[in-house]
């Protein structure tokens, strides 16, 4: 009895089951991707971090902004006062602000005190980015400061330092934007910036008419704080523009200088062209009234920076 032949369950040219060799091909591209990504997010990457531990002793103290204007008032938005080693660790917010101006350093001690005072420094975060990441900056100002006024007690003081041997301290501020995304939303840089520029007043109104002040800003911070300098001096002629575009340096770490790295909304692409038309209008303003304008520093990021290149964090036009 012929019976009959049995199929064999495999492939008759052999090897494995058909699906093998398309998810192999779909794969390995896949793995030599993920191992390249994982080395270009890797510390090792780009060389030696060559940056200094920063120890900070922070101390928050929230700040009432009177006049809210009601587009931001809702928001949740916050102005903070940072103080570094505060002698009195329950000190209230009224407490520190009474200090705004007088020079004092970490620990509020009567020696660390310069006698040409303080001006203010006010840190604007970027993308989802919070107000307490002016820890690092506030805290090494005040060390430097403290240390240049103690060689100065001490008279110690190098030849490097003989023309600043007392120098001027930073009060710093920074604001809280509810970690927003903003680079996403060009509405919500419009209304962030309408929140900076009214606390830049408000710092503004607790020292002497005159007083420089510096921003720092991170990253899309540094365009919020672009827009929010406009803001603050305008309107425009009639009547004149207030004293702090005159006045203020703005020093921006890693922020893009024409357009978000994050976005493709339109909104995103009409704050930019909005921004750049109303800041060469407010330098021609400044130009025509002999006015100084506002320094600015732009740092890159360096090559460590995938996000905003070195090409795209380049200085925008200022006088």
């Amino acid at each position: 009895v012929l019976l009959p032949a049995r199929r064999d369950a495999m492939p008759r040219g052999g090897g494995g089951p058909r699906w093998v060799a398309p998810v192999a091909i779909v794969l390995l591209p896949l793995l030599v991707l993920a191992r390249a990504w994982t080395r270009i997010l890797s510390p090792a990457y780009g060389g030696e971090n060559r940056c200094a531990m920063t120890y900070v002793r922070p101390a928050y103290f929230q700040l009432e902004t009177p006049s809210l204007p009601p587009s931001v008032a809702d928001h949740g938005y916050k102005l903070y006062m940072y103080r570094e080693n505060p002698s009195n660790p329950g000190m209230s917010a009224s407490e520190a602000i009474s200090q705004a101006g007088e020079g004092v350093l970490g620990g509020g001690s009567t020696r660390a005190r310069t006698t040409r005072g303080s001006v203010p420094g006010i840190f604007v975060p970027g993308n989802g980015g919070s107000y307490k990441q002016v820890r690092s900056i506030a805290s090494e100002t005040a060390r430097a400061a403290t240390a240049k006024a103690e060689a100065a007690a001490a008279n110690v003081l190098h030849d490097d330092d003989v023309l600043d041997s007392d120098p001027v301290s930073i009060d710093w501020y920074a604001v809280h934007l509810n970690d927003e995304l903003g680079a996403f939303h060009g509405d919500l840089l419009e209304r962030q910036a309408e929140f900076l520029a009214h606390a830049m007043r408000f710092v503004s109104t607790l020292y002497p008419p005159g007083v420089p002040t510096f921003v720092y800003a991170h990253s899309m911070g540094g365009v919020v704080a672009r827009r929010a300098i406009v803001m603050a001096s305008t309107p425009f002629p009639p009547p004149t523009p207030t004293w702090f575009a005159s006045a203020a340096t703005l020093a921006t770490l890693a922020t893009p200088r024409g357009a978000s790295p994050a976005s493709t909304l339109p909104s995103t692409a009409r704050f930019f062209s909005r921004l750049d038309a109303d800041w060469t209008r407010l330098e021609s303003l400044l130009e025509r009234r002999a006015a100084l304008g506002v320094a600015i520093v732009a740092v890159r990021g360096g090559g460590r920076d995938r996000q905003v290149t070195a090409a795209a964090a380049g200085a925008f036009c200022a006088r």
